[in-house]
């Protein structure tokens, strides 16, 4: 059985403890495992594929994951071989070649070679470690894999940027196919190549795992240095003097190192760290940098000293708030004196039955306001931006409000931090009740699939419910989630229009605001906003998504302090989901599921949870608004 972070694609693929636990509905029962093992990454997934000839199959079927499509050359030859090009060097700690599984003909991976190589300026380099396989005419047979590891060319390095995987020339044409190439291990094959001055394997590997290095170098008017720092890259261990004082040390045994050290603890120099020195150490003249390096062992594979000693002198400049924290290191020069105010509005977001008129304000004298009235960013260039009489004045804008409309506006002034961008959506319920099947400016289609706004007739003018639905809308809160419109369902970047892309590049900057159902406003922040789900992702599938709220500093602040859900002490968030309620709500399309749509299912079997003394969550129900559209009930958890 094999398990990939696929199977739960909001959970996190890592830890230290693996539990595989029998369900306890399955009755009494036996439970048997064999082996179980966790790999690192694949480092061959998606790499690319090159071949000596012609193939039948896609090359790419190598290193797709997928078990069930192979390659193999199209004409007979005696030596065909396929090559692998990593990303990167990798030191591997295995490799895996799996033969094809569906029963035909395993024999055509035998007698072939496994040859591993750096890279050469985009091409493979020499062989550094090869190994031969099934020499005896044997093979994996059907679905079998070959692994393969360090042992098998012992004094050989075993790692490599390229693969490469060749019939060996037994004086006949044949095939050679594969299904798929795996490579797990470190990447970077130590990646030390670049930092390399001087090679000292000889010297080291199998007598010593200490080694002295002896830097001098000269220094005039050390006197005007406000910082001396030394950043080292190391492998494994080390302790550093200058001019005969010790300065830093690290995985070092304590005291005086004797000759034959070894470090005490692994340490892999993927970057390099920084050890402040004092200044008073250099002298005018020659000094003298000497380190002590440690390997963890004498026949350990790798090992690095990679020093820089960097002396700083202040630079003086202009006084401001600097916007990126630079701590131990010179001031960044990207600062501002100062920050524009957010603009103010005399009428908060909520709802309306009239025409009202709202008044923006700049506080920040000799500031430009700019509002756009369409849910986009307002820019000095995007919406109708308005500039002070001087520079010693402050501006407003009037802008009359008649229908459901979402108000955004901020301030700039050269010089200053902008102010951020502030959201306010006012209601008109009377509107949102008739809401369109085509509202202007929105798509037709999501990805191929029609898209659905208007609000259901057979709803809103059902006697059942038209007294009562615009109160309905303002029994339970109400949210506003504003992002650019080309960022909600844009088809080149609309996280609504490919609802089923994931990850961080489909998450977009937003504005939520809960309003009361007294028209009140709860809070307003701006955050991340992504696609949540994974079945009912797909616009074929249903026209209502969940989302999900991530309240990180790149967008406004890192955690929402309010307190959402009235059953519980906990109100601070670092993200929240709301529910569509998929397979409960009315857009599932099976029958009679959709005739029995109940929006409580879940919440009650929570709460009745945590009644029974369970641990278990807390949610709530709001109306939700999406650009100013009606989007429906949804569940926040």
């Amino acid at each position: 059985d094999l398990i990939t972070a696929s199977l739960d694609p909001n959970g996190t693929f890592a830890g230290r403890w693996v539990q595989v636990q029998a369900r306890p509905d399955s009755g009494p029962r036996y439970f048997q495992i064999a082996e179980l093992r966790a790999n690192a990454a694949n480092w061959a997934r998606g790499a690319t594929v090159l071949a000596s000839g012609p193939t039948d199959g896609a090359l790419q079927n190598l290193t797709d994951g997928d078990l069930s499509t192979f390659s193999h050359n199209l004409d007979l030859a005696p030596a065909f071989a396929y090559q692998v090009r990593l990303t990167q060097a990798v030191t591997f700690t295995r490799l895996e070649v799996f033969n094809r599984n569906d029963g035909c003909c395993p024999d055509r991976l035998s007698n072939y070679r496994v040859s591993l190589h750096p890279d050469n300026l985009g091409s493979i380099g020499p062989a550094v470690w090869s190994a031969d396989l099934r020499t005896d005419n044997s093979n994996s047979g059907a679905g079998g894999v070959d692994v393969l590891t360090a042992d098998l060319d012992p004094g050989a390095s075993f790692e490599g940027q390229w693969i490469q995987i060749q019939n060996l020339d037994i004086g006949a044409e044949r095939y050679l196919q594969i299904a798929e190439v795996r490579a797990f291990g470190l990447g970077g094959s130590s990646g030390y190549s670049a930092f390399i001055r001087r090679d000292v394997t000889a010297e080291m590997k199998g007598v010593n795992a200490s080694a002295w290095l002896r830097v001098p170098f000269q220094v005039t008017h050390p006197e005007s240095f406000d910082q001396v720092t030394l950043r080292l890259k190391y492998d494994d261990g080390f302790v550093a003097y200058v001019n005969g004082t010790e300065v830093a040390r690290a995985n070092a045994p304590p005291g005086t190192p004797p000759y034959n050290a070894a470090a005490t603890a692994s340490h892999f120099a993927a970057a390099a760290e920084e050890f402040a020195l004092p200044g008073n150490l250099l002298h005018e003249g020659t000094n003298i940098l000497a380190l002590r390096g440690l390997n963890v062992s004498a026949a350990d594979r790798d090992f690095l000293l990679f020093p820089e000693l960097i002396g700083r002198t202040s630079v003086s400049g202009s006084y401001g708030y600097l916007l990126a924290p630079t701590p131990g290191q010179l001031n960044g020069s990207n600062t501002v004196a100062g920050f524009v105010d957010d603009p103010r509005f005399n009428i908060d977001r909520g709802f309306f039955d009239a025409p009202i008129d709202v008044v923006i304000i700049s506080p920040t004298p000799g500031a430009t306001l700019a509002y756009t009235t369409n849910a986009a960013n307002p820019t000095l260039t995007n919406g109708v931006v308005l500039g002070p009489p001087d520079g010693n004045s402050s501006i407003s804008a009037t802008v009359r409000v008649t229908t459901t409309t979402i108000l955004r506006a901020a301030a700039f002034k050269s010089g200053l931090q902008p102010s951020k961008v502030d959201t306010h959506t006012y209601l008109f319920l009377n509107e949102v009740i008739r809401q369109p099947g085509n509202p202007p400016g929105f798509p037709t289609t999501w990805s191929g699939s029609a898209a659905d706004y208007a609000m259901d007739p057979e709803v809103v003018t059902n006697p059942a419910y038209a007294g009562e639905i615009i109160a309905d809308l303002r029994s339970i809160p109400t949210m506003s989630i504003v992002l650019d419109p080309p960022d909600l369902f844009g088809p080149v970047n609309g996280i609504y229009y490919h609802s089923d892309q994931v990850g961080d590049a489909w998450e977009r900057a937003a504005s939520v605001e809960l309003i009361h159902p007294d028209g009140t406003t709860g809070f307003q922040v701006n955050c991340g906003i992504r696609i949540w789900g994974t079945g009912w992702r797909a616009n074929s599938t249903t026209p209502k998504h969940a989302l999900q709220l991530k309240f990180q500093d790149q967008y406004g602040p890192k955690r929402l302090h309010y307190p959402l859900f009235a059953d519980t002490l906990v109100s601070d968030f670092d993200n929240l989901v709301l529910r569509a309620q998929g397979s409960k709500g009315w857009t599932d399309f099976r029958q009679p599921d959709i005739q029995q749509t109940q929006y409580i299912h879940d919440s009650w079997a929570r709460d009745t949870s945590r009644a029974m003394g369970k641990t278990d969550g807390h949610a709530t129900y709001v109306h939700l608004y999406l650009n100013g559209l009606y989007w429906g009930l949804y569940n926040p958890v």
